[in-house]
């Protein structure tokens, strides 16, 4: 495995393993699956043939959408993702892997999918699906792309968290936290000072509607400091760093999803990497929810040749 390959593992094993897969791009707000995201796959897999394969699968893979096939295999960087992944749906078999160096021989799978998760590994995760579809097998992927809903989402959340950071807004929090605890009173009114500074940033950051975490954070610190005679000291610091360890993470999963995102050239070169592996690539296309302007994902279609 590469470097590369490695830190996304951990990243997110992190992500899987605390039970951060929510919002959206996954679930709804009460927890159910994303209804347009079940309805594409099940409309993709009710005839697929098998043995079925989806890449970077993550803990919901879309095989689930559709009748068991025999060999059906979920593939991920994450163990931890797999293993969530084996105890919801136990007729898959899960197995540890590189988007972008496959562990499986050249057409070894009638269907290949993927769901927000090729774009990560670049083109080579592209040349590497298009090598183990099976010749007249089906790809079907759904791709991040710049410009969707879930992308300009991402990117406001992840400006308001860099705000956060850029200003320490948690570290001046969790000073004049600390010094309402010790009643230190030159020290609060110092600490206190250079939390509204930071504050003021937040604030107009928030202005703007982006809610999301960088909206939590602020919104329950805020919470808290009004009412810390309610909370013991070190709970209440417990918190502060548990939010402040949650913001890097979702900090560094929202980077990466802006960066995988395609846009032309890497749309241009992820076909491309399909095409030269014998893949017939249809026009992408995009997945457009009713009522909404921007597009859910980029749908990537095509048959081995």
């Amino acid at each position: 495995m590469t470097n590369q390959a490695k830190n996304a593992a951990d990243h997110w094993a992190t992500y899987w393993e605390e039970g951060r897969a929510q919002g959206e791009v996954y679930t709804r707000g009460d927890g159910q699956g994303n209804p347009a995201l079940e309805a594409f796959w099940k409309r993709r897999l009710e005839d697929s043939a098998g043995p079925r394969l989806d890449i970077a699968c993550g803990a919901a893979s879309v095989l689930r959408h559709g009748p068991a096939k025999g060999l059906d295999v979920a593939l991920d960087v994450s163990p931890a993702a797999l293993r969530k992944l084996e105890t919801e749906t136990p007729s898959l078999r899960g197995v540890a892997g590189d988007a972008a160096n496959l562990p499986f021989g050249e057409g070894a799978f009638k269907h290949v999918a993927s769901q927000f998760g090729l774009e990560y590994a670049g083109s080579e995760a592209f040349a590497e699906a298009g090598r183990v579809l099976a010749p007249e097998g089906r790809l079907a992927l759904l791709c991040h792309v710049e410009g969707s809903s879930i992308h300009q989402r991402s990117q406001a959340e992840l400006q308001a968290l860099d705000t956060m950071t850029e200003v320490a807004f948690m570290a001046r929090a969790e000073a004049a936290l600390r010094a309402a605890y010790d009643q230190n009173e030159a020290a609060f009114v110092a600490s206190a000072k250079a939390f509204m500074e930071a504050e003021r940033s937040v604030v107009t950051q928030l202005e703007t509607g982006v809610g999301g975490l960088a909206q939590h954070a602020y919104a329950g610190f805020r919470q808290l400091f009004e009412r810390r005679a309610q909370y013991a000291r070190e709970d209440a610091l417990g918190w502060l760093a548990a939010t402040n360890a949650q913001m890097e993470e979702t900090r560094q999963r929202l980077s990466a999803i802006t960066a995988a995102a395609l846009n032309e050239p890497t749309l241009r070169a992820a076909t491309q990497a399909l095409r030269e592996r014998g893949v017939s690539v249809e026009a992408p296309s995009p997945l457009i929810l009713p009522g909404q302007a921007a597009p859910l994902a980029l749908i990537i279609e095509g048959y081995g040749a």
